[in-house]
């Protein structure tokens, strides 16, 4: 007997042999990352321990235990698995976590290779010990049932393994049909567990054991065990998806829905919850399996649902079976509910008319945030006021007249009861079936509307809007004028009187809702008796605090004056008043839904009434229609822009001297507002449609510059003008153009700029003046490019003029005298001349760019009051504005700019001690330009510039986030003196200094701009950054790395690029 034991033994150990070969060979081919220390211990270790650790502290770490699995998964599912497997086996304690891994590499998107067949075969005894010791002592385990279910997925989609594998299924035969003793009930739950989670392709492979498996899950649905009982009721469900021919199963759906009943019947609600839940799925998934069996299905599901001692809960899980069949079997569903008996129409519509009664009192309802819109029925999104009104809807166009004599009894039943829900689901049901049932609710019209009305005087606010609801569902279900013509007396005042409620905003809305709805089918006469009533409430809804009732009263009123037509007139003057008066009060961005609304109506009061009644307000209503709408009105101007151009030139300032009515001259000047203001809302919203009369409109607003005698047509002249530009732009965008667009737009700009330059030398208030600049601005953004010196040199001598006031209030500033006033005077003209600094800044810095070394004539006329910007009287924003006009000379015109060097320098040097860490990170910004482009005066400043940027860099919070952005920018100038300056400096020690604050994470421009020079030295393999024997190395690859990694932010496309190929050459000579 030894003999053929050492065969064996050899054999064995030729098997695992293979088997390392194998996963040698496998791991050798893939391509992989190098793994981190953790994982390639957890591998390559020879015994178990490193592996007991990890399951151990599988939990402590979430984020390193994914790492180390996805890797493992990934690279070495092999080895992996099979020391799974090893360690399940040898500490129990820790299997319920390592089947758990072993579970999520089976179903892991990393496991880009199938586990190989010997370790298949070697994993095999392993899982089974471990089966065998759970199923004597424990209940089943979802994760090693899954495990075993996983492997036997691997294992059966090949036939040449599949034949080595009859042990899963002949287990899941054999322990589901052990006999009912208490010694075998987890054998049982255990066969049940792991037959719950068998795939479809390994449940083919029953064969004989099917009959065995389905006769015992059918005795286990009737168990008195209530885990069997569960366990067996989801294992029915996978024998169901992966059976072919339903009929096999033909006594297992009856088995199952009277299971769920017993368990209702037994108090055991929970699980009778889950196991309808189970059904719901399967009749997603399997609908053509109930449909064998639907009236039964049907009968089952309403017994559970009409029984008193569950939940509604439960109560919707049992109907929401049918519903899933309703999409899954539609053609079937449809039969059987045309089908039903008179009972079985009365028995389920009364069960969905009680599921309505499910609807919360929520406190968010009479929030008027609670989005209202037109097809909202006022009803929670609850599942069974969904699953009711469904059935409720779906009954009512397939049994009519049947439907609505219950809907109708019921709704009177509940009128009286108690309970407001009842009453509420009564007249709610009237509304779910008022659309089928259109034509036969007729015959109950009297008593439905008497309930309605009856109930807008119901004690609680959910049922008058029920109740609302039911009046606009009928206008809108019945169709013509139907209930108008009968029930206006009644319903008008009645909705009246709802609408002016204040103190309940939502049943406002709702019944704002109901009047436009029911206004359609109303004749003028209909109206006439009510209307000023109804107008006098709704204009004060408009006014409302709250917007959506604001917009709903906006839309009631608008189908109050269309459908009252000419009877309207009388009512037009306080209602135009009050309209206007709205329209004047939400001119901001975010009233703009508002104005919208507001125009609208006023739009159907003008139709209502006529051209003659209306024209005097139109112009006001136009520019704010232009606000609205916009591209909608494009097709429009053409027609209006001749009598605009007129309008907005009307005020003669020498004849309106002369007149005598001081009138004439206000009106002539508040229609020159609306027109400009028209005139900039086309050229703001209609960039493209504005493009034909440019010219002429720039020609109109140019004399609207000079301080107007209309405080808002100045402000909208300059507004306008920079727009004009940025419609040529956008008209050369859009193709259109048959002229020479630059040219036009050049000649466009010698119009404008030194227009609005020269206005600026004129102006003398310091609000106008920055509204000036900010318009200037806009223009050098916008069409710079195309600018002449001529223009350059009118906006220098524009803003040396707004310097020369500000220096001048500085050398003679405000006296003592109205001590209090003056103070109060003093701060306004700080805050005016910070954003003064602000836009002579932004025009000063492009015209820099567009201009460069040529700008630098013009720049010398002003460059004497530039330093006042950073003197001690300014803030630290201020300081920070004039040095960075500085910078941008110096980056903008290099070696050209070198003497404004020794007036910037110092002082750049002198802000790196302030305080506030902006003055500081454009003193380090500037220093870096200066290292860049001042070769000779900045040699001679050197030691004084890396001391200050070192001071910079070192001081105790420099990595805080205030103060991050001075520290990126002072590295990255210290970066460009290690480049520009090498030989002026101690190299060997100040660039491995520099590298050892990379990379550069917060200012992204800066750090963009080191990372390229790091990139650079790498690449000219620079001796001082490297260092002796290349001792820098790994800090240059781990800064690299990080770099790449974070390559959208930390770097352009093309140095990402060039270190993405430099990091494998420079780790090859790390490892070399």
């Amino acid at each position: 007997m030894e003999e053929p034991n050492r065969d064996q033994d050899q054999d064995e150990q030729r098997n695992r042999r293979q088997i390392r070969r194998q996963i040698r060979n496998q791991n050798r081919n893939r391509n992989r990352r190098p793994p981190d220390p953790e994982s390639k211990e957890l591998i390559t270790s020879p015994n178990l321990a490193s592996m007991e650790t990890f399951i151990s502290n599988l939990h402590n770490d979430d984020q390193r235990s994914d790492r180390i699995i996805s890797f493992c998964t990934g690279n070495y599912p092999n080895t992996f698995s099979l020391k799974l497997s090893h360690l399940s086996l040898s500490s129990p304690h820790l299997r319920a976590d390592s089947f758990d891994v072993f579970l999520r590499v089976l179903y892991s998107p990393e496991l880009k290779f199938n586990l190989s067949p010997m370790i298949l075969a070697e994993i095999k005894p392993t899982i089974f010990e471990c089966l065998r010791q759970e199923s004597t002592t424990n209940p089943p385990s979802k994760a090693l049932s899954k495990t075993i279910s996983g492997i036997a997925s691997l294992v059966y989609s090949d036939s040449d393994i599949a034949e080595k594998w009859p042990e899963v299924l002949d287990y899941v035969a054999s322990s589901v049909s052990a006999s009912d003793d208490n010694n075998n009930k987890n054998l049982q739950e255990w066969g049940l567990f792991i037959l719950r989670y068998l795939t479809e392709r390994t449940l083919e492979q029953l064969d004989s054991r099917f009959g065995v498996i389905f006769t015992s899950v059918l005795r286990h649905l009737t168990s008195s065990d209530l885990d069997t009982r569960a366990a067996a009721f989801r294992a029915s469900v996978n024998l169901v998806r992966s059976c072919t021919h339903y009929s096999n199963l033909y006594e297992l759906l009856p088995r199952m829905m009277s299971s769920v009943e017993n368990l209702i019947s037994g108090g055991h609600h929970v699980l009778a919850a889950k196991a309808l839940r189970t059904l719901v799925q399967m009749a997603m998934d399997e609908p053509g399996y109930l449909v064998e069996q639907l009236q039964e299905v049907f009968e089952s599901v309403v017994r559970i649902a009409e029984r008193d001692n569950i939940d509604e809960e439960t109560r919707a899980e049992a109907v929401q079976i049918i519903r899933e069949l309703e999409d899954g079997a539609g053609p079937d569903m449809q039969k059987l509910m045309e089908d039903l008996s008179g009972e079985s129409i009365e028995r389920f519509v009364r069960l969905m008319a009680n599921f309505l009664e499910y609807v919360e009192d929520d406190p968010y309802w009479y929030r008027i945030d609670h989005v209202v819109t037109q097809n909202n029925t006022n009803m929670e999104e609850k599942r069974t006021i969904l699953l009711g009104t469904y059935f409720l809807d779906r009954l009512s166009f397939i049994h009519k007249r049947k439907v609505v004599t219950i809907v109708v009894i019921l709704a009177r039943e509940r009128f009286k009861a108690q309970e407001w829900r009842k009453r509420h689901a009564g007249i709610t049901a009237i509304a779910v079936i008022s659309e089928g049932c259109s034509e036969e609710i007729i015959d109950y019209l009297d008593q439905v509307m008497a309930l309605a009305l009856d109930l807008f005087r119901d004690f609680h606010p959910r049922v008058r809007a029920a109740a609302i609801n039911v009046i606009r569902t009928l206008g809108l279900d019945l169709g013509g004028s139907t209930i108008q013509e009968k029930y206006h007396d009644k319903i008008l005042p009645a909705l009246g009187s709802l609408v002016g409620d204040s103190l309940s905003p939502t049943l406002q809305v709702q019944a704002a809702m109901a009047f436009v709805s029911f206004c359609k089918g109303c004749e003028p006469d209909h109206l006439e008796p009510f209307l000023e009533g109804l107008v006098k409430r709704l204009l004060i809804v408009c006014q409302s605090q709250h917007q959506v009732v604001q917009e709903w009263g906006f839309a009631a009123l608008a189908s109050v004056a269309n459908s009252s037509q000419s009877k309207f007139s009388r009512l037009y003057d306080p209602t135009m008043a009050c309209l206007k008066d709205i329209l004047l009060k939400n001119t901001e961005n975010s009233t703009k839904l508002i104005c919208a609304k507001c125009l609208e109506c006023i739009s159907r009061v003008a139709v209502a009434v006529g051209k003659e009644k209306f024209s005097s307000d139109s112009i006001q209503a136009l520019a704010n229609l232009f606000d609205c709408l916009r591209e909608d009105l494009s097709s429009y101007v053409p027609d209006l822009m001749p009598s605009l151009l007129q309008s907005s030139q009307l005020f003669n300032p020498d004849v309106a001297e002369a007149s005598s009515d001081p009138s004439n001259k206000f009106d002539a000047l508040k229609e020159e507002a609306l027109a400009c203001r028209v005139l900039f809302c086309i050229a703001k919203k209609l960039r493209r449609t504005i493009f034909p009369w440019i010219i002429q409109v720039a020609k109109a607003l140019i004399p609207l510059l000079q301080v107007s005698q209309h405080p808002e047509t100045q402000k909208i002249a300059i507004s306008a003008l920079p727009e004009l530009l940025l419609s040529a732009i956008s008209y050369r965008q859009s193709g259109n153009s048959k002229i020479n667009i630059t040219s036009f737009t050049q000649k466009l700009a010698l119009l404008i700029v030194p227009a609005l330059s020269e206005a600026l030398q004129m102006e003398p208030e310091g609000t106008m003046q920055t509204k000036f600049l900010s318009a200037i601005y806009k223009c050098i953004q916008v069409s710079g490019s195309v600018f002449t010196r001529a223009q350059a040199l009118s906006i220098v001598n524009g803003i040396k003029k707004v310097l020369a006031d500000i220096s001048g209030r500085d050398e003679h500033p405000v006296n003592a005298e109205g001590a209090e006033d003056s103070e109060m005077d003093s701060e306004d003209v700080k805050e005016q001349e910070e954003e003064i600094f602000r836009q002579v800044t932004n025009c000063l810095c492009g015209l820099i760019k567009r201009f460069r070394r040529v700008f630098m004539p013009y720049f010398d006329e002003i460059v004497i009051y530039i330093p006042m910007m950073w003197d001690d009287r300014r803030n630290a924003e201020e300081k920070a504005m004039g040095l960075s006009i500085f910078r941008n000379i110096v980056h903008q015109c290099g070696v050209n700019a070198e003497k404004y060097h020794d007036m910037y320098l110092p002082c750049l040097l002198i802000a790196c001690k302030e305080d506030d860490p902006l003055v500081r990170q454009e003193a380090a910004l500037g220093i870096g330009a200066c290292a860049e482009s001042g070769e000779a005066f900045f040699r001679t400043r050197v030691e004084a510039a890396l001391e200050s940027l070192d001071s910079l860099i070192k001081q105790p919070e420099a990595l805080s986030p205030e103060n991050r952005k001075t520290f990126d920018a002072a590295v990255s100038a210290l970066g460009k003196i290690c480049r520009f300056h090498r030989n002026f400096i101690n190299a060997r020690e100040l660039v491995p200094t520099w590298l050892s604050y990379l990379p550069l994470v917060r200012d992204l421009d800066e750090a963009k701009k080191a990372h390229d020079l790091l990139c650079l030295m790498v690449e000219n393999r620079d001796h001082d950054l490297f260092g002796p024997d290349n001792q820098n190395l790994p800090v240059i690859i781990a800064v690299l790395e990080e770099v790449v990694q974070q390559q959208e932010t930390l770097a352009t496309k093309a140095t990402a690029e060039r270190l993405t190929a430099l990091l494998p050459l420079l780790k090859s000579e790390l490892d070399f």
